[in-house]
Order: structure tokens, then sequence, then C-alpha cells
């Protein structure tokens, strides 16, 4: 899974966004994924992992970007 964690000037958390989770497949498996930034928002934390569960799990070309 990959998740996404936004915060505040205070470090308080605003929103969290989640992409995935992503099963068994065999071969790779794209996933996206579009939400709104509060305006508040100062400090974001991109994590990737298997959070909890056992295996492997490979990542290619993460992107964030703003549309114009």
């Amino acid at each position: 899974m990959i998740s996404l964690s936004l915060y505040d000037e205070s470090r308080s958390e605003l929103a969290v966004f989640w992409i995935g989770p992503f099963g068994e497949t065999g071969g790779w498996q794209a996933g996206e994924r579009s939400f709104d930034v509060p305006t508040e928002s100062r400090e974001a934390i991109l994590r990737i992992g298997l959070f909890g569960a056992t295996g492997t799990a490979d990542f290619d070309e993460i992107e964030l970007f703003r549309p114009e």
C-alpha cells in the first residue's frame, strides 16, 4: 500500500489518503488516486510498504503532482 499523510503548521494531522491494497497478481499493477489537499497543509509524509502484511512488494514510478 501507499499512504500520504498531510499535516498543518503545528504538525496536527489533517488527512490521510491510501492507494491499495494491492493483491497478489504475479505481475505489475497500476494504481492511481486523486484527492483534495486542504489549504492549511504544510507538510506531507509518504509511506510505502506492506503495512503489517508478509511477503515482498516492488513499487516503481511513484509520482505526486498538482494538476495545472
